[in-house]
This record gives structure tokens, sequence and C-alpha cells, in this order.
């Protein structure tokens, strides 16, 4: 026994997913409990299983009676719901200092715990990961062609994303559990590439790790846990020899989606102005022939490809138009509360724009932890968790309007009311700003990666500072624990602007007719690819794409199938068109935000010239 592993208090907490594992389950729990009770170290084991028709969950109970409750917890769901949802579900559960995540399947031999211990308290490492492909790791039981697929996976992902390890897809690794948990909360993709964005993850946020060789075996009984549904588009199977198409699905399994998830880009907002040919009136003004003065339609945007048993929306509603270029009284109530959420968004967009985090003042707090280095530590830190605080509030005032507007610009008033349609014009135009702002904010704050490791620190400090009574930091300025909650949760997500108007959205209209409000979406799309293709001035176009973009994000919340589908009523292949033939440079930026903001373009049922059509 190593004495070493026996002598401090840590716990390690292992996560052992489970799907078809009833021959492998006794054995791998076996070696788990000889390892751990061998070298004196405290352990559970926690088991996953996604209700395996297979009868996995009765021999872990079974295992459980053996071992005993304490050291085997059976955490069962409903159905296969995913790996990278598994480990979520595992660590509200895990109760050790530090977890342990491995297949079940006997691919990751539990005798390389200890050296992965060893190697954690080498030099206090956050996460210690298992290498195949370093000094003394390997694979046994794949053939050429898997091995080639694996490497070239890794090999493209170290060239894009130089995450600082050399087996970016393994998935038996060694975490802190605070660590763990601020990763999963920030990690946004599933199946394959959630182990890979885990690791990229992990460097952002400036997580020290290590790695240990390994050799990964080939599993000999059981089913796969990452089915084909979880990799990028689901595809039969690799059945050329040919090595070109070897590296060919390695670039669609691995390179497309590493390319979306950690694009980053930023589209500045254009100053409104009055176009003089078109007419005030409704935002959704439906003409019965084209409005005079307007010019010829514009043949850009109009050459494209649609799926089986779709319309364009151009074709369907050629008379209805979205009208943005309005004046902007701000006698409205409504209208005020949205002028001041713009004005404070614009001035809040510089701000974040410099936002430096406090990464290497927290880390020499944590490391050496005087008074001095934790006083430097928080002079750094209070002024970004303040703009950090500023920006939530933001999306608080934006979230409680969102009923407002949409109370507004979903009515049917009556088409000869011109004072009515002035206002719907105004709000809508404000709206579109505001998805700017959103669109914007949520960029950038994918790009910083030290928010979530000031707004850790700064909850860790002000439970200590409110216990001090050396009067150095006057505790009335200090956020309350409910609001520092609250902001960890909101800025855990990648797109927290838009996510909380989409959120607000849904429940808005969540007692109401799903189908009407689906068909006003329809209807501001084809307003707006309509007015873009008739002629719209450079200053508002932005404004029309953001209105095209943020339609198509919520369908594909709120319809049943999503914007992707064939059934979707907004033709997703339209949408693309016109934004890349308009917008030209900035058409990749705005791609990427309506594929990270939506919730099916991942889904396997996505066909393929859609997911063709934004790369």
């Amino acid at each position: 026994m190593d004495q070493k592993l026996s002598t401090s208090g840590n716990k390690y907490s292992v996560l052992l997913p489970t799907y078809n594992e009833r021959d492998n389950l006794p054995i791998i729990i076996r070696l788990l409990t000889k390892t751990f009770e061998d070298n004196g170290i405290n352990y559970e084991v926690i088991i996953i299983d996604d209700a395996s028709p297979d009868g996995t969950l009765e021999v872990a109970k079974s295992l459980q009676g053996i071992y005993g409750e304490d050291k085997i917890i059976l955490r069962p769901r409903s159905g296969k719901l995913g790996l990278g949802t598994a480990y979520i579900h595992g660590i509200k559960n895990a109760t050790g200092n530090f977890v342990i995540i491995m297949d079940a399947d006997m691919s990751h031999h539990p005798k390389y715990i200890p050296d992965f211990i060893r190697k954690q308290r080498e030099k206090d490492y956050d996460i210690v990961t298992g290498s195949r492909y370093i000094s003394g790791g390997g694979v046994y039981g794949w053939d050429l062609k898997r091995k080639m697929i694996s490497r070239g996976a890794n090999l493209l992902a170290d060239i894009l994303l130089n995450p600082g390890v050399t087996d970016l897809t393994g998935s038996f690794r060694l975490y802190k559990t605070y660590v763990l948990k601020d990763i999963i909360e920030a990690t946004v993709s599933k199946g394959y590439v959630f182990q890979m964005e885990m690791m990229v993850r992990a460097r952002q946020f400036n997580f020290t790790v290590a790695e240990i060789p390994i050799t990964f075996v080939d599993r000999v009984f059981g089913e796969s846990k990452l089915g084909a549904g979880e990799i990028v588009g689901k595809r039969d199977g690799i059945t050329n020899s040919d090595c070109l198409l070897v590296w060919a699905s390695t670039f669609v399994f691995f390179f497309v989606p590493i390319f979306y998830l950690f694009s980053t880009f930023y589209i500045p907002l254009s100053p409104p102005s009055l176009s003089p040919h078109l007419k005030m009136g409704s935002f959704l003004s439906i003409f019965k022939t084209t409005p005079p003065g307007s010019p010829k339609y514009d043949e850009r945007g109009s050459k494209f490809t649609l799926l089986q048993n779709q319309t364009t929306l151009a074709q369907r509603f050629p008379n209805t138009f979205l009208i943005l270029e309005v004046s902007t009284s701000t006698e409205d109530a409504l209208c005020k509360d949205m002028d001041l959420c713009i004005a404070k968004g614009t001035q809040l967009l510089a701000k974040i724009s410099l936002y430096k985090g406090s990464s290497s003042q927290i880390r020499q707090a944590i490391s050496n932890p005087t008074p001095e280095n934790e006083q430097i530590a928080w002079e750094s830190l209070t002024p970004m968790v303040s703009l950090l605080h500023e920006c939530y509030h933001l999306s608080c005032n934006i979230e409680s309007q969102i009923p407002r507007v949409l109370s507004v610009i979903l009515s049917n008033p009556s088409p000869d009311d011109d004072q009515v349609y002035s206002h719907y014009s105004q709000i809508a135009k404000k709206f579109a700003q505001i998805m700017d702002y959103s669109f914007q904010f949520d960029t950038l704050k994918f790009g910083l990666s030290d928010i979530q490791n000031d707004l850790s620190y700064y909850r860790r400090m002000i439970s200590r500072i409110r216990d001090r009574d050396d009067g150095v930091i006057e505790k009335g300025k200090l956020l309350s624990n409910d609001i520092t909650n609250q902001m960890s949760l909101f800025y855990a997500y990648h797109n927290p602007m838009v996510k909380t108007i989409v959120d607000q959205t849904q429940r808005t209209i969540k007692n109401t007719d799903k189908s009407s409000f689906l068909s006003n979406l329809v209807m501001l799309s084809a307003g707006s690819i309509n007015s873009i293709r008739k002629g719209t001035p450079s200053s508002t176009l932005n404004l029309y794409i953001r209105i095209l973009m943020t339609t198509s994000i919520m369908y594909d919340w709120i319809s049943e199938d999503g914007v992707f589908q064939p059934s979707s009523e907004i033709p997703i292949l339209e949408v693309v068109s016109v934004i890349r033939d308009y917008t030209m440079a900035n058409a990749s930026g705005y791609l990427v935000s309506i594929q990270l903001s939506c919730k099916n373009f991942n889904n396997p049922k996505t066909p393929q010239p859609v997911k063709k059509a934004f790369i």
C-alpha cells in the first residue's frame, strides 16, 4: 500500500455512467474498490444508469448490497439522455472534493487512479487527464482506421484550439470538484464535442492541467453511451478503407463543431436613419401593390435550394414588409423604457469589451493566502464584479419589458390607424436595437473566460468579509448571496442575454395560442426578407438582420420540430441565403450566432444541407 495516498482527508467520487453494462459492472466495481482499499483512499462510486434494458440497474443494486450504500450510490435516470448530462446529474450527488470520470466498460483500468492522485499532488493540479498519446500510453483493440480517426481528431483539435493536452477526446480524468462544476456550467456542446470542450474551457478558465499515460482497451461487452446520435450529424459508419474517407469523416465529426463552438465575432451597430421613399406605417404593412418609389427587387438572396415541401417566404407573402425607417418619438412609456435600455447597453458594451478579469491576482491569493495578496485580489476584483452586476441588472430590465413588447408587436390593429402603426414601427425598431445589443454582449461574453473565476472567488470572499470586524471593507457595498448566485447562473450560459429574452418569451406565451405566435414570427421573417430585398439603407440593414435572426431563434425554441426541419414555416435556407448575400464579410458571425442560440441545430435529424449552409 502506498502510504502517500492514505495521509490526507480527501475523498474521491467516481462518476460511472452506464448503459447495458450488466456484464462489465461487477468487474469494474470490484477493481475500483480493491484499488481504493489497497491504497487507503476514501471513495464513493456514483452509478448513473440510463434505464438499461439489459438489467444493469438490478446488478448495481446487488453490488450496493455487497459493498454498502455509502460506497455505491445509485442515481438512475428515466432514459438514455446522453453522456454529458450524466456527468451533470452525477456531480449533483458527489460528496468528494475530487471527482473521477471514467467509462464502465473497462476501457479505463482503475489501476491508473493512484497515478492520477500522485500527479495531482505534485503541484496541486486542478485537473489530471489520462492520455493515450504520450510516452507510456497506448490503445489496445482498435484497427488502424479507428486509430487514424482518433489521432486525426486530436491533431485537428490541437492545431485549432491549442488545448494544452495531447488527448482531447479521452474521458478518463480527475477533477477538483468545484473545477468540474465550473466547467460543466459553461459547457454547451454534447456527445464527442462535450469532452473536447471541457478541456478547452479548462484552458480558458486558467485551470492547471497535467497528463499521465494510460492504455485504453476497447470494450468487450455492452453498448457505448456515446451513440451515433450524439456525434455531430448521424452517420451509418465508416465502411470504406480509403484513407481519404477516414480523414473526411474526422473533419465532419470534429472540425466543423469545434469551428462553430469556438469561433468569435463582432458586428457593430450602425446608427438608424430615415428612408424617404418608404411611407410611415405598420412594421408589418400588408401592401396590395408595390409601394410607390420603391426600387426593384434585388436578386441577391434569391438563389438557393429549399428543403422538401418548403416555399420561400418571398413567394408566400410578396406584399409583406417590415418598416423600420421611422422617427423615434419617446412620448410612449414603453419607448422611453426601451430607449433607456438601449443607451445603457451601448455604454456597457464599451466597458465589457475592456474587461480584464482578475485571474492572476486570484491565483496568487489562493496559492499564497496572505492578507496582502487577498486585498490585492479583492481590489482588482470588485470593479469587475460591479460591471458584471450592471450588465446583469440590465438583463433584468430587458426581461421585464418583453411581455409589454410582445403585446404590442403581436397585436392586430386596424390597418387604417397610422398613429398606431407608427407606434408599432417604433417598438419593432427599438426591439431590433435591444436584440443587437444582446447578440453583441453574448459575443463579447463568450470570449471572456475570467468571468466565472471572478464570480466564484467573489462569492467565497464575501462570506469571509461579512464575518470580519476590521472595518477595512465596507460591508454595505457587498452584493447579497442571492444576487451573486443569480449572476453566476446568468453568466454560466454562453448566450445569457439572448437566452434571457427567449426564456421570457416562452413564459409569456405559455398560456396563449402558440400557433398564432409562430405565425407572427413567420410574418416578421417575411417582412424582413422582403424589405431587405426591396432595398434598405445600410444604416438599418443590421436591424433587419437582427429581427430575422431573432425570429429564427424563437421559432426554433417554441415550435415542436424547430426551425431546421422541412416542416418549419420559416425556411432556414432562405434566411441563410439572405444573410450571406447581404452581409458579406459579417455573414459568418451572424450565422454562428444563430447556431449557438438555437436549441435544435445539433439534433441528429437536422438535414445535412442545413448544416452545410452554415459552414
